[in-house]
């Protein structure tokens, strides 16, 4: 049977009067605001009397809320403070709206913007914002509706108002609510639950979004929904508010409703109807009657249905009545007819109510729409108008796959479904199968034995062929190995010859004692990273050594203590260079180790320098050095931030990083795992108490070693390599504005590299004044502060990366204006789609 969900209105119907201040004060109460209001002497006394007597009635007596809003709109327009009236104005909307004269409503709204607009009154502002989008809403407008909640959100998050910014996270709630993506409405919802929560307070938002979360349940046939409704008519009880308590109330019965239970929706909803009958609020009465209307329409119930049916329309036929309740009334009516086969009725109040349906092209109110092309095909059906049944079903079908595009849990419960259904389906189909078997069983024993043979055959022949390609593919899968081992050999090799070129030009410059400041700074970048490009290689040589067995261990009896002091040195100065609190402990049992020494002095490399490359200024690195008879073990911590399960699993592998943004380990971490197997032994990761710990433990007793490892030989490795011990200063100073023309237009830029930063610095430093930022936050924060004519940032950074920059920059009302380029390795059509859609004005790929 057909059946509208019209429980989407209270979407917006509670959230325009929600306040900063506590609903239901008693009678008594009231009694005494009126006597103050008589004795105010000031306007602002005078309106905050009546502002606590108009919401208190509004939820009780809508006659005495109407009463003293003409007194309120009499102080607004008497007052000469710009503030009061605003505020005036602002509060007398209210009223308008919860009547159905929405185009009052907006009209004081509007009224009260065009007074503070351009004054700091930033609370006031961002109620007012809220609540035309609210009202644009209410009028299709859904572009508007969308951009006032964005300025909403926005003007709140300015000020200290945590129950403002609840009020408007509701609103962004709706906003997903209404295109059916649940995900991310609940999202917002749930972050008004938590604010609550963590202030332990109670506020007319809390409930409002437990509504709507069990709204989303609803939707979703969950049972989830009762429980929230619950925690919301308690949240209401507690707060004294009667009119929240029946709101509630109400949307249990239309979660009946929508599980098929109509007995126990009308048991609900009749428990309301006195209360919105004596409150006379007609957007809430229509909701009830409309959904009366249908719940005996399912039971066939007509006489019952027909009452409220003809008291529904007469009330939405009054001037300015909500569309969200004509719709309601409507699509009930079309349904009552259609259960009763008039069909051509049905077709009549189907249609008025698909042109008062938002636009085709909209996302809004899917659903909504959905039902009624349902409902027309079913109607048109009925009379024998196949053309238009046929044109409204394929409408529903796209309607449809708009909804299921929009809610991906739709999506996975639709495959789920489909999966099973195919899976049934196999299985019906082989037991068909099998009882045809039987069936020839029974009826031809010969037959049956031939078969039997020539599937023994067939499957002899093909275990055969399977067998035999499986070896011809291990064997393929061997020679792809290790083709792919010398391809990383070879080109490993290949590499180190220009690179070799490069650097021994480099290095007879920098022995020239004539040579220039800004040459030899510039001569050293170009050696260091040579250096470390170098170092990469050989690290690919090794992995590629590792996969094919061809790395052999050369396992030496090596001095413990010199050894181990020799490869630590240059890792102090490393880290001094960074401020960062470098401390080191031996703990030396043994005078002598059987170690391989260049495959530990790679592990001790790689460890350490990940860990000062990943720790950030002012933190700290330990390392320990532990060396008894029977193994030696390395741990090295440094602060960070604890990684995820996922992170863990993948932490070894080849350049993997925790975020697409930010800098990964490259090979290193890959090498150190392969290397600590290598030498038999293990290596872990932990992460606790602000700090991340890996741990190598390697066996080095002369006995754990084959004798074909065992290399007799004193030659110690006495240094890292080359490229951790830097040429000059490896992290060059961040340089404030320069000395130059004030003329210049001033330029940030925003880059962790040194090298690079000191490379982009030293060729437009006679263009521009500079200032440098080493990460996102920094350059989020200078660039507000001093408001550049330019930006150029990296991408890939520490603490905020480049595109969340721009997003946030080009939010910023001081910031918006100013040209960024994106700077980054990655390239690629989809890398620059993700940089220009940040807002960004060009997006360049290194080198350039």
């Amino acid at each position: 049977m057909f059946n509208f969900k019209c429980s989407r209105p209270i979407l917006f119907l509670t959230l325009l009067l929600s306040s900063f201040t506590t609903f239901g004060q008693n009678q008594k109460k009231i009694d005494s605001l009126k006597k103050a209001l008589e004795l105010s002497e000031t306007d602002s006394l005078r309106y905050d009397k009546l502002n606590l007597i108009i919401r208190d009635y509004l939820s009780i007596n809508m006659d005495s809320a109407r009463f003293y809003n003409d007194i309120l709109l009499k102080l607004a327009r008497s007052t000469d403070n710009m503030s009061i009236s605003a505020k005036c104005f602002n509060l007398g909307s209210v009223y308008y709206y919860y009547n159905s004269q929405l185009d009052s409503s907006l009209f004081y709204v509007k009224k009260s913007l065009s007074q503070i607009e351009n004054s700091d009154y930033v609370e006031t502002k961002a109620d007012l914002y809220r609540k035309l989008a609210i009202l644009s809403r209410a009028n299709l407008d859904f572009e508007a509706y969308e951009n006032y909640a964005a300025l909403a959100l926005r003007e709140a998050r300015k000020t200290d108002n945590w129950v403002l910014v609840a009020t408007c996270l509701i609103v962004k709630g709706n906003i997903a609510f209404n295109k059916n993506d649940y995900s991310n409405a609940l999202v917002e919802y749930r972050k008004v639950d938590s604010i609550h929560t963590v202030h332990d307070s109670i506020t007319s938002n809390l409930p409002m979004a437990l509504e709507n979360i069990g709204l989303i349940h609803t939707e979703l046939k969950s049972n989830e929904a009762i429980t929230y409704f619950d925690r919301s008519i308690a949240a209401h009880e507690k707060m004294g508010n009667q009119a929240g308590v029946n709101n509630s109330i109400r949307l249990k019965g239309s979660f009946y409703n929508e599980n098929g239970n109509p007995e126990e929706s009308i048991k609900y909803l009749l428990q309301t109807l006195p209360f919105y009958k004596k409150f006379n609020e007609p957007n809430k009465l229509v909701e009830v009657y409309a959904k009366l209307v249908l719940n005996y329409t399912d039971l066939e119930e007509f006489e019952e249905a027909e009452p409220y049916l003809k008291t529904g329309l007469e009330l939405t036929s009054q001037k300015g009545f909500s569309i969200f309740g004509i719709n309601a009334m409507q699509i009930s009516a079309a349904s009552f007819y259609l259960k009763k086969k008039e069909f051509p009725r049905a077709i009549d109040f189907f249609k008025k109510a698909q042109t008062s349906s938002p636009n085709k092209g909209t996302l809004y109110y899917l659903g909504e729409r959905n039902q009624i092309q349902k409902g027309l095909a079913e109607a048109y059906e009925g009379i024998g108008d196949y053309k238009n049944a046929l044109q409204s079903k394929k409408q529903q079908f796209i309607l449809t796959d708009s909804i299921n595009l929009q809610n991906r849990a739709e999506i996975t419960k639709e495959l789920e479904t489909k999966y099973q259904t195919e899976q049934k389906e196999q299985e019906i189909a082989l037991l068909q199968a099998k009882n045809e078997t039987v069936e020839v069983q029974k009826t031809n024993q010969r037959n049956l034995l031939l078969g039997g043979i020539g599937i023994t055959t067939f499957a002899g022949v093909f275990l055969f062929f399977l067998f035999r390609n499986r070896q011809k593919t291990n064997k393929m899968l061997r020679e792809l190995d290790t083709a792919k081992s010398n391809f990383f050999a070879n080109i490993s090799h290949e590499l180190r010859t220009p690179l070799a070129l490069i650097a021994t030009p480099i290095q007879e410059k920098l022995q020239k004692k004539n040579l220039s400041v800004k040459d030899r700074k510039e001569y050293e970048l170009i050696l260091r990273n040579n250096n470390r490009l170098i170092d990469l290689v050989d690290q690919l040589l090794d992995l590629s050594k590792l996969e094919s067995g061809n790395l052999k261990l050369k396992v030496t009896e090596t001095p413990t203590r010199n050894f181990l002091e020799a490869q630590l040195e240059p890792y102090r100065y490393l880290a001094t260079s960074k401020d960062l609190d470098f401390e080191i402990n031996m703990d030396i049992k043994e005078e002598t180790l059987w170690i391989d020494r260049e495959a530990f002095q790679k592990i001790v490399s790689n460890l350490f320098s990940n860990a000062i490359k990943h720790s950030a200024a002012n933190g700290t690195v330990n390392g320990h050095l532990m060396a008894t008879p029977q193994e030696l073990a390395l741990v090295v911590k440094n602060m960070a931030a604890p990684f995820t399960k996922l992170q863990k699993e993948q932490l070894f592998n080849r350049f993997y990083q925790t975020d697409e943004f930010k800098e990964g380990a490259g090979i290193g971490l890959a090498l150190v795992k392969e290397l600590v197997q290598l030498h038999k032994g293990k290596i872990e990761v932990k992460d606790g108490g602000g700090f991340v710990t890996f741990k190598v433990v390697l066996p080095c007793h002369k006995s754990d070693f084959n004798p074909d490892e065992l290399y007799e030989g004193t030659d110690l490795v006495s240094t890292p390599q080359e490229s951790v011990m830097p040429l000059g200063n490896t992290i060059a100073e961040d340089e404030g504005p320069i000395e130059t023309d004030s003329g210049l237009p001033l330029l940030l830029i925003v880059e962790d590299n040194p090298d690079f930063r000191t490379v982009l610095h030293e060729t437009l430093k006679r263009d521009y004044r500079i200032v440098v930022a080493v990460n996102g936050e920094e350059g989020v924060q200078l660039a507000i502060e001093q408001v550049p004519d330019l930006i150029i940032s990296d991408v890939m950074m520490p603490r905020k990366n480049g595109v969340e920059l721009t997003e946030e920059l080009k939010a910023h009302e001081l910031t918006s204006h100013i040209p960024i380029i994106l700077l980054t390795a990655k390239a690629g059509d989809e890398n620059e789609l993700v940089g220009i859609d940040s807002g960004a004005d060009d997006y360049i790929t290194k080198p350039f």
